[in-house]
């Protein structure tokens, strides 16, 4: 009986696990390396090569629901050539196809513990 309750109580716990993960992902469709710039009260910057996806940020987990990632701490994101030159500025107000803008722009991927979002750089963001 004392071992009925125990595996009981272990099946009724790790049902109860409700933890989930959120990892986020950008990658670069354009046909160049690419480096982004996260202006914010730091700089953050990310290279990001031809045709690749890097993770951005560390994977979060939380009780009760997946972390979102809250890009809003950025006054501007700055998308770069190898040139240096500046082939795009986001800003949270920027209209059309904004990286600000997860819950319409960026795809997801869910299972039972863990979110996967992913912002995919195209032709469109640098208005080619």
């Amino acid at each position: 009986m004392r071992k009925t309750i125990i595996i009981i109580s272990a099946l009724v716990l790790y049902a109860c696990d409700t933890e989930q993960c959120s990892s986020y992902f950008i990658e670069n469709k354009l046909e160049m390396n690419i480096e982004l710039t996260f202006v914010g009260e730091s700089l953050q910057k990310l290279m990001i090569n031809e045709g690749k996806g890097v993770q951005f940020g560390e994977t979060g987990c939380d009780m009760g629901g997946a972390p979102l990632l809250y890009l809003r701490v950025y006054d501007s994101i700055y998308v770069r050539d190898a040139s240096n030159n500046i082939l795009k500025v986001y800003k949270q107000e920027t209209p059309g196809r904004n990286i600000y803008n997860i819950d319409k722009y960026w795809s997801i991927k869910e299972t039972k513990h863990h979110t996967e979002y992913t912002y995919t750089i195209t032709n469109e963001d640098i208005g080619n």
